[in-house]
């Protein structure tokens, strides 16, 4: 059983077709599943669209009338799903779509490798991930990646037993709208001894930062990472020495 958290704000019509894409590519390549899907302040008149596709699957909808940042958003889809008893936890963004086998594949480093605590795909979006796909076409399996590095939580499986060792997600990082905090959880994750796993046997389409194209300017998105990276950078030094 594989829990899937998608965090959501619908504020234009875009993100709301957007969305149902996700969802409908979940429900067509999917199995043995359930979607956790937080609604953050999504207006009514694009919530009922999206209500339409949501029923089709097997789901429990968690709705915020006021947008509580995409942390605590994830942290409310982590609250309901440790309160159940799915094996794997996926986080997945909003603006991606699943494709053919791909939580198969995203497990399958967990069933190989028992230090493996979370995995993540390729993509096509201009992030680490989307560029290793590009400078290494054809390559196949999946690799460890060495101590220090990060997986992007636009798409990311844990297992349940790395998802309850770090917890709830940092919510320092809710000003800036979930840069950074995906770079603590990874850390957190290897301090309690869990290894990341990149999986090049699938490719998640990605339309990056769609949200945050549509809620701020590029000026204020770049000042908010600047600041998350810099709090994470201070959150990992004090880490590394507990």
């Amino acid at each position: 059983m594989t829990d899937i958290i998608i965090p959501h704000l619908g504020a234009t019509p875009e993100l709301t077709r957007l969305a149902i894409r996700c969802l409908e590519s979940i429900a067509e390549h999917s199995h043995d599943y359930r979607v956790l899907f937080v609604d953050n302040g999504t207006p009514d008149a694009e919530f009922t669209v999206i209500l339409e596709t949501l029923r089709q699957l097997p789901h429990k909808l968690i709705r915020n009338r006021v947008n509580q940042g995409f942390v605590k958003a994830v942290n409310q889809g982590l609250s309901v799903s440790f309160g159940g008893n799915a094996e794997r936890i996926v986080l997945l963004n909003n603006d991606t779509e699943a494709v053919p086998g791909w939580l198969d594949t995203l497990w399958q480093p967990f069933l190989e490798d028992p230090a493996v605590g979370i995995s993540g795909p390729l993509t096509t979006d201009e992030g680490w991930q989307g560029r290793y796909a590009r400078a290494n076409d054809g390559q196949h399996g999946w690799v460890m990646l060495p101590p220090g590095r990060m997986l992007a939580f636009f798409c990311a499986m844990f297992s349940r037993k790395c998802a309850e060792a770090i917890g709830l997600h940092d919510e320092d990082f809710v000003p800036y709208g979930g840069f950074g905090g995906d770079d603590l959880a990874c850390a957190q994750a290897e301090a309690k001894g869990f290894r990341l796993a990149l999986c090049r046997d699938v490719v998640i389409p990605h339309h990056r930062r769609s949200t945050f194209k549509a809620l701020h300017s590029i000026e204020e998105s770049q000042d908010m990472q600047a600041k998350a990276l810099s709090l994470f950078h201070d959150k990992r030094r004090a880490l590394r020495h507990v």
